[in-house]
């Protein structure tokens, strides 16, 4: 297995030297037309643009300007790697037959925030990109939240983009980016590490995670929610901010004590604090055969040169980490791209940089492959459609994500090159338990695999360097459940049995007093309906008695705001009753029966408005319970995970729908402050 990208630029990029900076006025590098020695290549042209900082490297002159700048050599990899793929189209007759491609090379953010030179900047690149110039695609950006922007506007005018970089695990959202794609993962690894752990019959992990990186945090929620769904309890989940040098280490591994985690996820970046993090971890006994760690990223020191045997690295010694399956290296595709490139690269040194393939490059080169094969497919599928079509524009309709996953395009990725619904790679996930010659070899043999479609798990052998899997520890906090035997308990109950018995006794005194002028005039129907409300509410706390499951979540939610509705909505309707009978000096009283029957017929439209909106909300959200950890329990707690852009939309429509009818209920109030309050409740 090849050693594929493991490093987010994010904290490298910001170590660099300040001199780099760069402006985003004016952010065209420049036009590079296309070149090829096939006549009917001429008769149309095409543009795509490659988005890179180019102004941190373009024009280096010597190696040593590369050697000084730390990134600078994996950028003019990966544009050379982009490069090398349209020069093969350009030069091939069955892809694109007729039509040559050229390159618009683009300034991109350099993961700086100087002024001027903030990740705003990529805003004004994309518009001037979609507005300015007439590219079918782009390929490239380097970094994840720049993507987001860059990614997000394209997407608006229809233009895809291609990333080979780029792992956060919101980019795969295709409601908000339709039109990208990337040839690499999407660091979400939640449903294959919870898949694994079911099989080895592990039921309690402990989690820490980077909040300051975006990718890490994406992929340890991502966990989080599968972990959530295959019933495996979290008994600690941690973070802590890995661009800072005063983290408080100590303090995460002595919870995962506390709660004898066996099991630790470890979500962050290769290169960064997270060494710090292990390293305190094997100081108080948790690196050993009696844990295990699974990480996202393998946590190597921030200073470590990425490759050859390092002291320092055998504390991930049987650390697992998920990873693709790429093509492996005697694929002969991957074998004839290789030995093109070095040959590039014996001619060039400075161009290309290093002699092989490596994630930088190969990235990029399957981004421009993949585009121009799925270009070639639109045409070669569609006969009406031509090439000049195409490069003025009117395709655009054709070239979202589905056009791309299954080009036949040959990738040094994955051969042939296939993206999932998300526009993902749609590799198969190998497991790795590393050993000393992970970082000496630049990879080593996989000891399980699970099918990226059918979820299949396969195993190749023993995930452990010494042959044994520990198991996932003892109780030892104390679960915590309200009850009888406890004040906690008590309290609910008795808050319940207060409920409870105050409800029947207005219901028994609303019932004798219906006769009565004031009773009949605020109308019994509304005010039973409120009273519903209030045992729904009351209802809820029941859950908190006994150990949620998934059911008792969604039940919990629905009955909560199914009252709040109920109790809510009939004093507003009453409050509307009230003042239009007091705002009129004559009403009719058939008129005023209308109004009575309509007013209390729309409590059931309001009820039936705010169940819509949980039921978009359910359908687009989970519930589930999950562990919480405090110094002396463990705490059980229902909690929602998005899976879907959607449910933010759900949950704020369902907030301000009640919030309206608060309002409502004010504003009636105020209306109806001089109506006698023997009338007005709301007064």
């Amino acid at each position: 297995m090849r050693l594929k990208k493991t490093t987010p630029l994010f904290i490298i990029l910001l170590a660099t030297y300040p001199a780099l900076c760069q402006t985003f006025v004016d952010p065209i590098i420049g036009f590079y037309p296309g070149t090829s020695t096939i006549p009917s290549k001429h008769k149309t042209n095409i543009t795509i643009a490659f988005i890179f900082p180019y102004r941190s490297f373009w024009n280096f002159a010597t190696q040593e300007e590369y050697d000084q700048c730390m990134f600078c050599s994996w950028m003019r990899q990966m544009d050379s790697g982009a490069e090398m793929a349209v020069q093969e189209v350009n030069n091939r007759v069955d892809i694109l037959p007729d039509t040559m491609v050229n390159i618009l090379r683009v300034q991109g953010w350099n993961q700086q925030s100087l002024p001027g030179a903030g990740i705003g900047g990529a805003a004004p690149v994309a518009l001037e990109l979609a507005t300015n110039h007439n590219i079918v695609g782009a390929v490239g950006d380097v970094a994840d939240q720049s993507t987001m922007i860059t990614a997000g506007i394209l997407s608006q005018f229809k233009i895809p983009m291609c990333g080979g970089t780029q792992n956060l695990p919101a980019l795969s959202d295709k409601d908000n980016y339709p039109y990208f794609f990337r040839v690499t993962f999407s660091n979400k690894w939640g449903n294959d590490i919870a898949i694994l752990l079911k099989h080895w019959k592990v039921g309690r992990v402990a989690m820490v995670y980077d909040a300051d990186e975006i990718e890490s945090a994406g992929a340890c929620m991502d966990i989080k929610g599968s972990l959530f769904a295959a019933n495996i309890v979290i008994l600690s989940s941690r973070r802590y901010h890995g661009l800072r040098s005063d983290n408080d280490f100590r303090n995460i591994v002595n919870e995962f004590l506390l709660v004898d985690a066996r099991y630790i996820i470890l979500c962050a970046q290769a290169w960064s604090n997270s060494y710090y993090l292990v390293d305190e971890a094997e100081k108080a006994g948790l690196i050993n055969s009696e844990h295990v760690w699974v990480v996202t990223q393998p946590p190597y020191p921030p200073d470590y040169g990425g490759r050859g045997p390092d002291s320092r690295l055998d504390k991930l010694v049987g650390m697992i980490w998920p990873t693709p399956k790429n093509a492996p290296p005697e694929d002969p595709n991957f074998m004839t791209v290789q030995n093109k490139w070095r040959k590039l690269y014996e001619g060039d040194a400075l161009k290309y940089q290093v002699g092989h393939l490596t994630w930088t490059n190969a990235g990029t080169y399957d981004c421009s492959g993949t585009m121009l094969h799925g270009i070639d497919k639109v045409l070669r599928t569609n006969t009406s459609l031509t090439p000049a079509m195409l490069a003025s524009h009117q395709l655009q309709e054709y070239l979202s994500v589905p056009t791309f996953s299954n080009t036949g395009f040959k990738g040094t990725l994955l051969n042939p090159m296939k993206l999932d619904s998300a526009g993902d790679l749609a590799a198969n996930t190998i497991f790795i338990s590393f050993n000393r010659s992970f970082w000496v070899d630049g990879g080593q043999a996989p000891f399980a695999e699970i099918d990226k479609f059918s979820r299949e798990l396969l195993l190749y052998g023993d995930p452990r360097i010494n042959g044994v899997l520990p198991n996932d520890g003892a109780i030892v906090l104390p679960l915590f459940l309200p009850s009888i035997h406890n004040y906690q308990g008590k309290f609910i109950v008795l808050l319940l049995s207060f409920g409870y018995i105050t409800c029947t006794v207005l219901f028994w005194v609303l019932i004798r007093s219906s006769k009565t002028m004031e009773i009949r005039t605020l109308h019994v129907g509304h005010t039973a309906i409120s009273l519903v409300g209030s045992i729904c509410i009351l209802s809820s706390f029941i859950c908190y008695l006994v150990i949620p499951t998934a059911k008792l979540c969604y039940f919990r939610r629905w009955v909560t705001w199914t009252g709040i509705s109920l109790l809510i909505g009939p004093m507003f309707l009453r409050g509307v009753l009230i003042f239009i009978v007091y705002s009129k000096r004559t009403v009719q009283k058939g008129a005023l029966r209308r109004c009575d029957q309509r007013l209390f017929l729309c409590n059931f439209a309001i009820a039936a408005g705010n169940c819509g909106i949980l039921a978009y909300w359910s359908f687009y959200n989970e519930f589930r319970p999950i562990a919480v950890t405090s110094s002396q329990y463990i705490l059980y707690e229902c909690s929602s995970l998005a899976i879907s852009t959607h449910t933010g939309r759900a949950m704020y429509a369902l907030y301000s729908y009640n919030a309206l009818l608060l309002v409502g209920l004010g504003i009636m109030a105020f209306l109806n402050r001089h109506v006698r309050p023997v009338y007005n409740e709301t007064s």
